[in-house]
């Protein structure tokens, strides 16, 4: 299963980002790589479980409080 959330207004997913090492100098190397989301089994009031990211988990536990 991908890692990302499957709420249809969410729909956060991986993305491509750039690390950059600090050396003195004008010489200064990057390396890429995948930063994932925090996605964990959400389980809707209908019954169904879904992958949420973390950041939709807590708005809709809030909303639910309210």
């Amino acid at each position: 299963m991908s890692r990302r959330c499957e709420l249809p207004f969410c729909e956060k997913k991986a993305m491509k980002v750039t690390r950059r090492k600090l050396l003195r100098g004008n010489y200064n190397p990057t390396s890429r790589y995948t930063q994932k989301t925090n996605t964990q089994w959400y389980t809707l009031t209908d019954g169904t479980r879904i992958k949420a990211c973390t950041t939709c988990i807590r708005t809709m536990n809030k909303a639910q409080e309210a």
